[in-house]
């Protein structure tokens, strides 16, 4: 519990408990708040409906493969904020774990435009084009693997030697066609992990 001198003759006390806000005038309960309430008590609190307590949820039940529950989340946390790419690309990223490829490229699309040249909405925009191909003609596929191979070179320029995707980069490349793109992912990838026990992935890479 917390007590808030409101004056000099009078205290108020506030406890939580199950989620709800009681206080107390005195040695009275006089009332409970509602616990959307809480943040305006609390300094520094967060609003439970708020984009970054709605994105955390989105990941943490993406995490736990409750995709639409996820996708729920991040849909309010977009319309919250707008402006936040990051945002875009968790919507995107769950809308392709629901097989979603086209509404995902959409996201993907947006959270470029806020922040251009991410290499991981590079990659998952790459991901959905190549995902979208299931469905198309084949003049259809041959342009969406081209613009899929141009966000993979354009994130292979942006991206440190030894990060983690790298390994993403040299997947996709090699579903794209993209061979040489695809080995020099993996090149870098060993080169800066060369004593690591994920080698072995690495190498066989290089084998596709």
């Amino acid at each position: 519990s917390l007590g808030v001198c409101l004056s000099r003759s009078h205290a108020v006390s506030l406890s939580l408990i199950q989620n709800t806000v009681s206080y107390l005038y005195g040695a009275c309960r006089v009332s409970a708040l509602r616990p959307a309430l809480m943040h305006v008590l609390t300094p520094g609190a967060t609003p439970a409906d708020s984009s970054p307590v709605l994105i955390r949820r989105g990941l943490a039940e993406r995490t736990r493969e409750q995709y639409r529950l996820a996708l729920s989340d991040f849909d309010r946390a977009c319309a919250l904020e707008p402006t936040d790419a990051q945002c875009f690309l968790y919507r995107g990223q769950t809308r392709l774990a629901l097989q979603q490829p086209a509404r995902a490229l959409a996201d993907f699309n947006t959270s470029l435009r806020l922040r251009a040249n991410h290499a991981g909405a590079l990659l998952a925009r790459a991901r959905a084009r190549l995902e979208m191909r299931r469905s198309v003609t084949a003049h259809a596929a041959r342009e969406l693997t081209a613009a899929a191979s141009a966000d993979l070179t354009a994130a292979s320029r942006v991206l440190p030697p030894g990060s983690v995707r790298q390994m993403q980069l040299g997947r996709l490349a090699d579903e794209a066609g993209a061979f040489r793109l695809a080995i020099r992912a993996f090149h870098r990838w060993i080169r800066a992990h060369r004593p690591e026990v994920g080698l072995p992935y690495a190498w066989a890479g290089l084998c596709w």
